[in-house]
């Protein structure tokens, strides 16, 4: 998992400036509700999975992170 507990990655490395350059990543997922269950276990404050399969959570170091759950799978050909 991309996440970790533990000390915030800014104190492991430089600060990183906010704003000029990436703004947030996606990451394209089987289950978003599981992915969400297991990062509330975990400590993790997210906002609700939306109707979509769509949620949003901060790294440690404050970038966002959007989960998003991936359609049905497309058929091959």
């Amino acid at each position: 998992m991309l996440l970790q507990q533990g000390a915030p990655l800014a104190e492991q490395s430089p600060a990183i400036d906010h704003g000029n350059a990436l703004s947030r990543m996606m990451l394209v997922v089987a289950d978003s509700t599981a992915v969400a269950e297991r990062l509330t276990a975990m400590g993790f404050a997210h906002e609700p999975v939306n109707a979509r399969g769509i949620f949003f959570v901060k790294d440690p170091d404050g970038y966002r992170l959007e989960i998003m759950q991936r359609e049905t799978e497309r058929p091959t050909g």
